[in-house]
């Protein structure tokens, strides 16, 4: 099945880069991913759902891959359905691909706002919990978008541009792990990416020019704050941040994403998402660009009473 997935994916346009086979192989792990797809009786593909399993606590379960803001459940459609049968449809082909599930003690998967019938879900049992992300469309139009953003954005913006600082657009994927390094031990997060897995990644990405890595530097060349955006379609995603603790309150973060939108305009890229976090202080960072809020999805089942048990401790320790 991992063969015709493949296959799918070269011949369907406007899949998710998190879709991608590719992408998958170096996020899970080549052996730590599957696939569950429902077809007609001739063969003809009419819905698949990607999901990623590994063993926790002597459990399987399945989770999120690192790096991945949400996978996407793909749906056959046709603008000439009827409201109705289209409803009956995505019922049909949902029940049957949540039941391809295997049986584990604990499934958890996010999926984007253009998902939106998570009713099936709520029916086999999981919880349905609601997440922000943030949105900017249609910014082609650069003096508009400079016009929208918040005073104080626009002070610091040109606060780092007198300071000297400027925004390098490059693929330099050892500079940017060396920054990405230092920001995840001065936060003490554990985010389960490996530098063969970022690497790898960034081949892939580079080699079909999905992506590209903005470094804010100052007038000596050092790295004051990086940002690896990537993008299929017309669709771009605010992914891998990192920030040297020199950057402070000097601009160079705000003058980073300003640079960012400017290049995506280039591109004819006309939406920006941030995802991954709901924390006041990047609601406030990101809002004042002029970015709006959308709805995002968490599925969220537990098949085993110790390990759910297990796992109300270990979050509440």
């Amino acid at each position: 099945m991992k063969q015709e997935y493949i296959q799918f994916c070269e011949n369907t346009e406007g899949l998710s880069i998190f879709m991608q086979p590719w992408f998958l192989d170096a996020v899970c792990g080549v052996d730590n991913w599957a696939i569950c797809m429902d077809k007609t009786a001739n063969g003809a593909i009419n819905g698949v759902l990607v999901y990623h399993f590994v063993e926790k606590w002597g459990f399987k379960i399945i989770k999120m891959p690192t790096l991945t803001p949400y996978l996407t459940i793909w749906l056959r459609t046709d603008e000439a359905w009827k409201a109705n049968y289209k409803l009956s449809f995505e019922k049909t082909v949902l029940k049957n691909l949540i039941a391809q599930l295997p049986s584990t003690a604990f499934s958890q998967q996010m999926y984007p706002s253009s998902f939106r019938n998570w009713l099936p879900f709520s029916w086999a049992g999981f919880q349905v919990e609601p997440l922000m992300k943030y949105v900017l469309e249609d910014f082609g139009v650069m003096q508009i978008v400079w016009q929208n953003l918040k005073d104080t954005v626009r002070n610091k913006i040109r606060k780092a541009q007198k300071s000297g600082f400027s925004v390098e657009l490059g693929d330099d994927i050892e500079a940017f792990y060396i920054i990405f390094q230092k920001t995840v031990n001065r936060i003490g997060f554990k985010t389960g990416v490996t530098k063969e897995m970022l690497f790898q990644l960034h081949a892939e990405i580079r080699s079909r020019d999905l992506g590209k890595i903005f470094f804010a530097v100052d007038t000596e060349g050092s790295v004051l704050a990086a940002l690896y955006v990537v993008w299929y379609e017309k669709t771009s995603i605010y992914w891998i941040a990192t920030m040297d603790e020199k950057a402070g309150s000097s601009g160079a973060t705000s003058l980073l994403v300003w640079e960012v939108l400017q290049e995506l305009s280039r591109r004819g890229i006309s939406r920006f998402e941030a995802t991954g976090s709901m924390a006041e202080n990047l609601e406030s960072f990101i809002s004042a660009f002029g970015f709006r809020q959308e709805t995002f999805w968490k599925m969220t089942r537990y098949g085993n009473r110790f390990f759910a048990f297990l796992h109300f401790l270990k979050k509440n320790l």
